[in-house]
């Protein structure tokens, strides 16, 4: 993320950069750049849902170096199960990671 940032910061454009980390499933991780769409107009977008988590954050995320640079916040994501004969509902936290002080902040 931060490599990806010192790239967007010579981009001259307004960016919006963050991670998302399921914490059921790891196919669901990302990093998300957002910028402007000529399409929409949904930049810079916020999401009023995110919390504070209220839990000691996973183990591999206390080892990185220079974590208070971070502001870690929950999102509540409902899905369901696709191959499941009866739909299950099936309630994920995402752990949502941004710079702190960023100029767009979720």
């Amino acid at each position: 993320m931060d490599e990806l940032n010192a790239a967007l910061q010579t981009w001259g454009q307004p960016y919006q950069l963050w991670i998302e980390l399921s914490q059921l499933d790891a196919g669901l991780d990302a990093v998300f750049i957002h910028t402007n769409n000529p399409n929409d107009d949904n930049f810079p977008i916020t999401d009023s849902i995110l919390t504070e988590p209220t839990e000691r954050l996973p183990d591999y995320l206390q080892t990185i170096e220079g974590l208070e640079q971070y502001e870690i916040r929950l999102s509540e994501r409902i899905t369901y199960d696709p191959f499941d004969d009866e739909p299950e509902e099936i309630t994920d936290h995402m752990l949502v990671i941004e710079r702190r002080g960023s100029r767009y902040p979720l």
